[in-house]
């Protein structure tokens, strides 16, 4: 589906993990390896406004891993600009593997002023199943995540660490 973008995206991904990881080791605080990488095209943009606040919902659609198990995903989100030109983003998504068995995420996360047509925004995913199959281990799960989205292209890679 993305196999145009993948060696950038992988270059990226590598980029992103490269300075996540630099960033944890100057703090003294290691999240170990990434347990979820996702590679999302984003649809679907409407503008909206909340209580006088601007904002977009978007829906995005992809695929990745999750504690080695590939997924494909759909859901939608949120964001809502702040003055300070900051945001605030909330979403979910449903992912289903090749067997079929489904869970879900939520997900909220703070997007930085957009620099270069490169948005970046780091947050919080809580997943849910009622799978009793593969998927199984990843119920109640949190994962802490990066996601890096190009304006221009519309595609976004997230990467993410499970917080124990």
């Amino acid at each position: 589906m993305f196999a145009s973008t993948t060696s950038q995206t992988a270059r990226q991904l590598e980029a992103m993990a490269a300075t996540t990881l630099a960033s944890t080791n100057t703090n003294s605080t290691m999240l170990g390896n990434p347990i979820f990488v996702e590679h999302d095209k984003e649809t679907n943009s409407k503008p909206i406004v909340i209580n006088g606040t601007q904002g977009v919902t978007r829906s995005f659609s992809g695929n990745g891993t999750i504690k080695g198990l590939d997924f494909t995903s759909h859901g939608m989100f949120l964001v809502l600009f702040k003055p300070d030109r900051f945001s605030d983003i909330r979403g979910q998504a449903i992912i289903t593997i090749k067997d079929g068995d489904k869970g879900n995420y939520t997900f909220q996360s703070v997007g930085l002023p957009p620099a270069n047509g490169i948005i970046k925004n780091s947050g919080a995913m809580f997943f849910h199943t009622t799978s009793t199959a593969r998927l199984a281990p990843i119920n109640n799960m949190v994962v802490i995540f990066k996601n890096q989205a190009d304006q221009k292209t519309e595609n976004a890679t997230s990467i993410g660490w499970e917080w124990k």
